[in-house]
């Protein structure tokens, strides 16, 4: 984050969220390194289209939850198929972040809907 020193603006120049509530973020913490836990994401795909997340993966996924970008979740399912599709016209216009579970392991990504 860059404050100027007469305090006129706040530029973030990047963010972190943790998806498990009451549970902190290391300053530095870059998140897991590459393992098997990485392997449960291979072929995973993600996508919006026509008011809808399309979530791709060669093994079946067990949750998705959205949060904005305040924290707040404002969506989560359980799944169970390699081909999910999540319908976002509830949600308003914005910037998201989306955490897939696969076999345990969760992966967090960044969602736009128009």
């Amino acid at each position: 984050m860059d404050i100027p020193a007469d305090a006129s603006s706040i530029t973030i120049k990047d963010y972190a969220i943790n998806t498990v509530a009451n549970e902190g973020i290391e300053a530095g913490d870059m998140g897991s390194t590459a393992g098997v836990a990485d392997n449960n994401f291979e072929g995973f795909k993600h996508f919006v289209t026509n008011n809808q997340l399309n979530l791709i993966a060669n093994t079946s996924m067990e949750n998705v939850s959205i949060h904005n970008l305040l924290g707040q979740q404002v969506f989560t399912e359980k799944l169970s198929s390699t081909n999910e599709v999540i319908n976002l016209s509830g949600l308003q216009a914005g910037v998201y972040i989306t955490a897939v579970t696969i076999n345990g392991t969760t992966k967090s990504v960044k969602i736009v809907k128009n």
